[in-house]
């Protein structure tokens, strides 16, 4: 809705440029400037901090182990998140619908008071090296398609460079 005193000032033409390309180049950027993949999340992270409204980014990797990658102290371990993306990614802003389906995914995020989240299935194929989640704490928010298009596309490009490059997505490989 429109209200002239603070809406007056927008530039249209401005808003209208920075769209789903704009912000996937930008990553693509950030993602190529630095070698490794743990280099690669944190030279991304202040990109999606601003582009998703996000405050972290959580890796699970192959082994279960699921990190923060701003927050050095998070770390959990979740066996049944595959779970929840079989079609490569699964969102919703109320997890109670995850209970029984993923109760150990359930309880990690009960409590640390997460009510709402993201996750990404980080594979090419039939293979699956972990997943990103992006999970914020006392909010309801509605994951929207591009940004879950960001999401996607960086799992893709995690996928990619951890078939050329042979690493993993271990916080300490």
């Amino acid at each position: 809705i429109y209200v002239e005193e603070k809406h007056k000032n927008i530039q249209i033409t401005k808003l209208a440029r920075h769209g789903i390309y704009t912000s996937m180049h930008s990553l693509i950027r950030q993602f190529e400037l630095v070698p490794t993949i743990q280099n690669k999340l944190s030279s991304v992270l202040p990109f999606l901090m601003d582009e998703l409204r996000i405050s972290d980014m959580y890796v699970v990797d192959a082994s279960g182990l699921m990190y923060a990658i701003r927050n050095k102290h998070f770390s959990e371990t979740v066996t049944d998140l595959g779970k929840l993306c079989n079609d490569d990614l699964f969102s919703t802003n109320q997890i109670d619908e995850i209970a029984e389906r993923c109760p150990v995914f359930y309880e990690i995020l009960k409590r640390h008071e997460i009510e709402t989240f993201v996750a990404v299935r980080v594979g090419m194929e039939m293979e699956t090296n972990g997943y990103l989640v992006c999970a914020e704490d006392h909010n309801r928010r509605i994951w929207q398609e591009d940004e879950c298009a960001i999401l996607y596309f960086l799992a893709k490009l995690l996928a990619a460079r951890i078939r050329i490059d042979h690493e993993d997505l271990s916080r300490n490989p």
